[in-house]
């Protein structure tokens, strides 16, 4: 065992590693492969808060802007800066997953936290429409982009970091919407000088990557501190002759026998891109052990593999074909993704196609607390933001297993604001106000608990890829409903007007 040893370091333990981010407890140890997660210090939470509300910041302030963008395009619809604010994050979280294990986490934090970083400077400094665009279609690529990699990088550590990652990305939308009110209203700024100002938050990103998650990342993958290589590259060299001299990390516990028949356990971390064919597997053995078995995907808890995962192959995602990696979304579609489309599809209709047509006559201040037709929009959307981020935030108080549930209530709450807007049956505006903030916590009750079930349900051989995958129904639920809002908003008003009611249109 000493000569092994010598020959080929295993990977640092928690405890061993000198990051004071990473505590690790006994139970921990105990609990099964993926227990090796880290539980994390309140610098991890921090890091993943702030990045979600970053990542998501610059979205909302390009939403919050988008008649400020189009002023030397006035007939153009507001709808193109929406198109352009989704469309590239849709197509970067759906074919983004099936080839981002190439890249390491670094430089992806790195290209999303720079392009986020140009894409408000080339909307400040450019007065051409198709620039403006291209600035705004920069900064939606980043954001999906970033997105799905810090989704995927939540694999590797303690489940509550999908809770802040959430927290912070629920914050983004009030944060944005106030910031720019704030810049542009209050402290008299021009659009350009906001956005050149807001421009220093996306770096940031960076930093908190490298300050408080690239080490523990790097010890749970079993690379050396300060390790100039990137660990995918690690990876590829195990498959060459290299690969006897560097340590293998694999999520696979087993029991061997010695010679002597002492007991002695082995234990390989987890990493995705770093699991080894079964032929690869000897050399990491002590001479005198026996060979252990192939590895197998497992849960957290070591149950028996899920029945509708039993048809995968026992190997990690990154070794998969194309064709195998889609068959390991198939079993996600009922379960994550179509809950995640059909409740993004429900509320970004209620925002952008029936709330515009919800309004209530400023005559009668009994009903109304405002002064303008259009600050109707602004409250409701103010009220969804906040429900969005109270449900984001509190998800290990109130989890929620069958996603189903929330989804199906926010198809009803779609039509519940539908028939408000055909009928206005509703007495007052207040009532709108406690159906909209509901809407909010439906909506973000659905993400946070996607990603969390992932992480208890998904076997850790496919939960990384699964986590970056599952983020696609959102943003096809989005865009599906900027197109749905295209008709109905308009069929709304028209309906109104032919029974005496014009207020739609005289926003």
């Amino acid at each position: 065992m000493a000569e092994f040893a010598d020959r080929r370091p295993r990977p640092p333990s928690p405890a061993e590693y000198p990051d004071p981010h990473l505590a690790s407890s006994d139970d921990e140890a105990d609990s099964g492969p993926a227990a090796s997660a880290f539980a994390c210090s309140p610098g991890i939470l921090v890091a993943f808060f702030f990045s979600g509300l970053i990542n998501n910041y610059v979205y909302t302030v390009f939403l919050s802007a988008a008649v400020d963008i189009l002023e030397a395009s006035p007939g153009t619809p507001k709808g193109v800066v929406l198109l352009a604010d989704i469309m590239p994050s849709l197509m970067m979280k759906l074919v983004a997953p099936y080839y981002i294990h190439h890249v390491g986490y670094g430089t992806r934090v790195a290209v999303c936290s720079l392009a986020s970083f140009a894409a408000l400077h080339i909307v400040a400094t450019f007065d051409a429409l198709p620039l403006r665009l291209c600035g705004v279609i920069l900064a939606s690529a980043a954001s999906g982009l970033g997105e799905l990699s810090f989704l995927m990088l939540t694999s590797y550590f303690a489940p509550t970091v999908v809770s802040a990652w959430a927290s912070g990305t629920g914050g983004a939308g009030v944060t944005g919407s106030l910031s720019f009110l704030a810049f542009t209203t209050w402290f008299g700024l021009s659009t350009p000088t906001t956005l050149r100002t807001v421009s220093i938050l996306p770096p940031l990103i960076l930093l908190f990557y490298h300050q408080f998650l690239r080490a523990p990342l790097n010890a749970r993958l079993g690379v050396p501190s300060g390790a100039w290589r990137d660990h995918r590259w690690l990876g590829r060299l195990r498959a060459t002759w290299l690969g006897r001299y560097i340590p293998a990390p694999l999520h696979t516990r087993y029991e061997a026998v010695l010679p002597d028949r002492a007991r002695a356990s082995v234990d390989i971390e987890h990493a995705d891109a770093l699991f080894l064919h079964e032929d690869h597997l000897a050399a990491f053995v002590p001479p005198g052990l026996t060979t252990p078995p192939k590895p197998r995907p497992v849960t957290d808890d070591d149950k028996p593999l899920p029945a509708r995962y039993a048809h995968l192959p026992p190997i990690p995602v990154s070794d998969m074909t194309l064709a195998q990696r889609l068959r390991v979304v198939r079993p996600l579609l009922p379960i994550y993704i179509l809950p995640l489309l059909v409740v993004y599809w429900a509320e970004y209709t209620i925002n952008q196609g029936v709330n515009p047509t919800v309004l209530f006559p400023l005559s009668d201040s009994r009903f109304y607390p405002f002064h303008r037709l259009k600050d109707h929009y602004v409250y409701y959307q103010a009220l969804y933001q906040i429900g969005v981020f109270i449900s984001r935030s509190s998800v290990h108080y109130f989890p929620v297993r069958h996603l189903w549930y929330p989804s199906g209530l926010q198809v009803i709450m779609l039509a519940v604001m539908i028939s408000q807007s055909l009928g206005s049956w509703l007495p007052s505006v207040w009532w709108v106000f406690a159906l909209i903030f509901i809407e909010g916590l439906l909506g973000g009750s659905t993400y946070v608990n996607a990603f969390l079930n992932i992480r208890q349900d998904v076997p850790v051989n496919y939960r990384e890829f699964a986590l970056g995958a599952v983020g696609v129904g959102d943003g096809i639920g989005i865009t599906l409903a900027g197109l749905t809002a295209l008709w109905l908003e308009p069929s709304l008003c028209w309906f109104q007007q032919r029974h005496g009611n014009d207020l739609c249109s005289q926003l």
